[in-house]
């Protein structure tokens, strides 16, 4: 490549860089670097595609590429990700969102709009995208955030603040510091056994929150016995969490042994409501 690539130029010989080292999206990735670096939208961007990249721009994009062909999150690279058609804040100190994790606020509004201001609690908020897009999607609903992490809380904050939000920040370990009863938990733990197979991205991101002991559900067999020591009256009457759907057996029966009875499963996730038979 010339010192003075058009954008053409540069798209090209940078799709093919990606493409060499595995990465799928290698044409979609390069067309985002270059939004983010222009600050133009991408049809503008491939209307123009004959105009030379300014050198300070160029620096910075061929900075991004490297970062990305190494496999990082273009997330993190942009500090930018999307969840539920909104954009969140991300860096290393926490997961990237995932489409599948969307359906937990799809299960959460269905049973949400019978109740009246309910109170939910976000369990392993990390950035914060469960519990904030909660409180967006049913205005009135009482969203507190906790994680075990004070950089994801951290995280979790800023984009509470984005979007005018004021939510309680909870420092904690599960149920440990939770002193209020709450009618939902939305619960998003680490679920990865360890010896399964993760992308090249997941390695840039934080282990803790990815896996969950051998079989991946350690941190929620942890959280089930925790939620059957609480008072009856003080637990949630909806928990919805995700895990892989290998797993769901496994996690229903540790429900049933807390008193909760399966009542939705869709993707990832699954809905369980406490039996008060």
């Amino acid at each position: 490549m010339n010192s003075s690539p058009t954008i053409a130029d540069w798209l090209k010989s940078s799709e093919k860089e990606l493409k060499a080292v595995g990465v799928e999206s290698a044409r979609l990735d390069c067309l985002i670097l270059l939004e983010n670096a222009l600050k133009i939208d991408r049809a503008y961007i491939l209307a123009k595609d004959d105009s030379v990249l300014p050198k300070n721009t160029l620096k910075r994009l061929n900075a991004d590429l490297r970062r990305r062909k190494s496999h990082e999150p273009i997330a993190y690279i942009l500090k930018s990700a999307y969840f539920y058609g909104r954009q969140f804040f991300v860096d290393q100190d926490v997961l990237v969102p995932r489409p599948e994790s969307e359906e937990i606020i799809n299960e959460f509004k269905k049973l949400a709009s019978r109740k009246s201001n309910p109170t939910v609690i976000d369990i392993g908020t990390g950035s914060g995208v469960l519990g904030i897009t909660a409180a967006l999607e049913v205005p009135g609903a009482k969203i507190d955030l906790l994680d075990s992490s004070k950089k994801a809380l951290a995280v979790a904050k800023k984009n509470s603040e984005k979007y005018d939000l004021e939510l309680k920040i909870i420092h904690g370990d599960l149920l440990s510091d939770v002193k209020n009863t709450y009618v939902f938990m939305l619960v998003n733990l680490p679920y990865v056994p360890e010896s399964m197979t993760v992308s090249r991205s997941a390695y840039f991101e934080p282990t803790q929150a990815i896996y969950g002991g051998k079989d991946g559900l350690d941190i929620y067999r942890l959280f089930w016995q925790n939620i059957k020591k609480l008072d009856p009256g003080n637990r949630p009457g909806v928990v919805i969490t995700e895990t892989l759907p290998t797993q769901h057996i496994q996690l229903k029966n540790m429900a049933y042994e807390s008193d909760y009875k399966l009542i939705g499963a869709a993707g990832f996730v699954q809905t369980f409501e406490l039996n008060t038979a």
